[in-house]
């Protein structure tokens, strides 16, 4: 650009005198410096007017009482309105009348204090009625006296207002601007309303580095930069854009000078080493010959919009990849979408399919009457609403049990209701569970063993009602307390160290304790405490259940009582719970079996005493359902030596014939059994030798009463003949006592009847007797003689 300027030239006439004639060249030369700078400052003005111009807001300024002075040619694009329309028309009369008391009470406000800069959000009423939300910052600017392009009354200060459409900031903020004519005639004023746009405007050269040329100051609260950093550095603009945007960028830059604009988007560095999104837009500047003499350009830092892009894609992926059913709808009940998860909880293979359905295509006819009753009135009245609903299966028509959480999507400015949001989840798996649980609940809370539930930290969180009885204490009195409540004192710190070591490594604690009720009355538990691991296998919970054995403690220790009594017995007695495990040994009974009360229930209690299980599992059985049990068993010590042992074992019943424990009474047998099989043995030898003498004496009497037969053939006195039968008959009777005696199987016994038959079967043979002529009748009984 240009400017022509020509100068008078004053011909001095002969008669001037030089001093006039210096003067005047003087005065030519003043003027044309004059002429030349205000050709300079044209020049620039018209610079600033042309880079004011692509600046992509709406600059308008109004005095003190909010009349419109001024509007650059993008707002009068935007408000469809002529300059001539607004030019001394109140600003309130474009305001929204939603926003007018609001906006006038904020500008009442500023007018309090100029020096602040205000920014405001309120909706614009272009001319055809349509609405344009602006983000307006104001400042207030001294008015140049010699301004003719704003006739205005005698006040000092009139109020610069630079708008952003905020119409599409939701979501994702794209600002989109055109340059505009800039009415501003001074550079002081133009650089005001440069330093108050969000946008940084600047030029460069159109070279290959870029030099900048012009940046407006407003750059330092952008980027935190001075001017000069760019001024002076050549290459400043180049080598701060982030490396991974710049081959796009320069790829960008030649369309630039094929199309004469662009607008590309790319990291820059910040000073304090952070990168900011920056949307920058460019434009050719041409002389009149078509040559490129410049290019001109704003930068907006769209940062906010960025992580807005990306925090919205975060959550369109967070949406897409949820297992939850999630649906978004019309006010209306129209389904506009459903994510994949949705989808196939439904039996939906596409998300045509899904949004070609309204809300109650997807609900139970009861799930619908519910939506409509109850959710969607509450929803509406309060903003949102949970409730447990059922959704349908499309292909099976299953119902599938759900918890519903829906909620009415507002427009972020209006306020104004949008759509509906909606999140399902499928809560089958947790509907079985809970109705185990339940049951579980119910079991526990009936059971007759007292359960109690604590944290980790043994805090109580849960009692049952058999634990209230028991103790006296109400459940409100112990939640959120510790079981040291129940502490007797009888047991020494050591026991409870022991108990936590145990339950904190996972495994479980048995032991009888002996607790304190409300009362201060002294109890025995019988407990069982167990840990409780989350999925993780970490320990959350304790769970102790506990039996009252209170009376069968006081039966044991009577028992103990009556035990020690039979200490010194000779015998080995034991005594043992209904579980098997020893609860009393006497002395003989670790002389025995050489274990102690303890050593003999670590290994497995009385029965490993057994050599034959089968044996033991007889004798518990039979003294166990209330029976007696005596035998011999053969049994085994501690270090593995058996034994005979003869066992009369028995059950211990109370005055409610109900079994309290079991006793054993062991005798030891071994040695009377090897004496007994001795003498046995030498009994068994004795009678050979007996039954040997009785044969011998047998057959000499036999020869006697043979010889006394041979003679008495020889003898015919009748009187000597009866003698020698006589006493043939006695040797006889007498041999038949030893014959009976050697063919006993019991040397000291003889069958005195048989004895009597074979007698007189030997008397009938002695005499000749026929039985014929005589009939012998024996009435004698089956007698033993000894």
């Amino acid at each position: 650009m240009g400017c022509n300027y020509s100068s008078s030239e004053h011909n001095a006439s002969p008669d001037e005198t030089p001093n006039r004639q210096f003067e005047q060249a003087f005065i030519n030369l003043e003027r044309h410096k004059l002429e030349e700078e205000l050709c300079r400052t044209k020049a620039e003005l018209e610079r600033y007017r042309t880079l004011y111009e692509q600046t992509p807001c709406i600059y308008l300024t109004v005095d003190l009482a909010g009349v419109f002075l001024s509007i650059n040619q993008f707002g009068v694009a935007h408000l469809n309105y002529t300059v001539d329309e607004l030019i001394q028309r109140p600003l309130l009369c474009l305001v929204h009348p939603e926003d007018r008391e609001s906006l006038q009470a904020e500008f009442t406000a500023f007018r309090q204090n100029l020096t602040q800069i205000r920014s405001w959000k309120f909706r614009l009423v272009r001319k055809d009625g349509s609405i344009l939300w602006v983000k307006a910052r104001a400042k207030a600017v001294s008015e140049p006296t010699s301004d003719r392009l704003i006739q205005t009354s005698n006040r000092n200060s009139i109020i610069l207002l630079v708008c952003e459409d905020i119409a599409e900031c939701v979501g994702e903020a794209l600002v989109t601007a055109q340059a505009e004519e800039a009415l501003m005639v001074t550079r002081e004023r133009l650089q005001h309303l440069l330093t108050s746009s969000p946008s940084v405007i600047y030029s460069c050269k159109p070279s290959e580095a870029f030099h900048i040329t012009f940046i407006s100051e407003n750059i330092t609260a952008q980027l935190g930069y001075e001017v000069k950093d760019f001024i002076e550095d050549s290459s400043f603009w180049v080598n701060h854009i982030h490396p991974d945007d710049a081959p796009h960028i320069f790829a960008g830059v030649s369309r630039l000078f094929e199309e004469g604009q662009h607008t590309h988007e790319y990291r820059f560095l910040h000073k304090d080493g952070t990168y900011r999104w920056m949307h920058d837009e460019l434009k050719l500047i041409k002389d009149a010959r078509g040559q490129v003499i410049e290019i001109i350009g704003s930068w907006l830092d769209i940062t906010s919009r960025k992580q807005a892009e990306e925090e919205k894609q975060k959550f369109v992926s967070l949406v897409e990849n949820s297992n939850d059913f999630v649906a978004i709808s019309s006010l209306e009940g129209k389904i506009i979408f459903v994510n994949e998860s949705g989808r196939k909880l439904v039996g939906l293979d596409s998300l045509e399919e899904a949004i070609s359905k309204d809300i109650s295509d997807y609900l139970s006819e009861q799930g619908w009457l519910q939506f409509y009753e109850i959710i969607l009135p509450t929803m509406m009245a309060e903003g949102w609403c949970e409730k447990e609903s059922q959704l349908r299966h499309f292909k099976t028509g299953k119902l599938i049990d759900v918890q519903t959480s829906c909620s009415v999507v507002k427009h972020p400015q209006s306020g104004e209701s949008i759509c509906l949001a909606t999140v399902q989840r499928d809560i089958t798996e947790r509907k079985a569970v809970e109705a185990t649980l339940r049951k579980l609940s119910s079991a526990v809370e009936q059971t007759a063993d007292n359960v109690i539930i604590t944290n980790k930290d043994g805090i109580i969180e849960y009692v049952n009602s058999a634990f209230e009885q028991l103790t006296g204490y109400t459940r409100k009195e112990v939640i959120g307390k510790t079981p040291r409540i129940l502490k007797s004192g009888n047991h020494e710190p050591v026991f409870y160290e022991k108990l936590w070591e145990i339950i904190l490594s996972g495994k479980v604690f048995r032991s009888v304790f002996i607790n304190s009720k409300k009362n201060g009355e002294l109890f025995y538990e019988e407990k069982t405490i167990t840990p409780i691991r989350d999925a993780q296998g970490n320990i959350t919970h304790f769970v102790s259940t506990g039996k009252d054995i209170t009376e069968r403690k006081q039966v044991e220790e009577k028992l103990i009582r009556i035990g020690k009594a039979v200490e010194s017995a000779s015998d080995a007695i034991g005594m043992a719970d209904l579980a098997g495990f020893s609860i009393y040994h006497n002395q003989a009974f670790l002389d025995l079996f050489e274990y102690t009360t303890d050593e003999l229930n670590a290994v497995g209690g009385p029965r490993v005493l057994y050599t034959d299980s089968n044996v033991a599992r007889e004798v518990f059985e039979t003294i166990g359902s209330g029976n007696s049990w005596s035998g011999e068993v053969e049994m085994r010590s501690r270090k593995g030596n058996t034994m005979l042992v003869l066992l009369r074992a028995d059950a211990i019943k109370d005055d409610k014939n109900q079994l309290v424990a079991l006793i054993g009474v062991h005798t030891d047998i071994t040695k009377r059994k090897l004496a007994e099989q001795q003498l046995k043995a030498s009994l068994k030898e004795k009678e050979v030798l007996l039954k040997e003498v009785h044969h011998r004496v047998k057959n000499n009497l036999q020869v006697i009463s043979s010889l006394l037969n041979i003679q008495s053939r020889y003898i015919e006195d009748k009187q000597t003949i009866s003698i020698f039968k006589e006493s043939q008959n006695r040797i006889q009777s007498m041999a038949l006592i030893h014959e009976k005696l050697y063919q006993s199987k019991d040397l000291i016994k003889v069958d005195f009847a048989q004895y009597i038959r074979n007698l007189a079967m030997n008397l009938f043979h002695c005499y000749n007797v026929s039985s014929d002529l005589i009939s012998l009748n024996i009435n004698v009984n089956n007698v033993s003689l000894k």
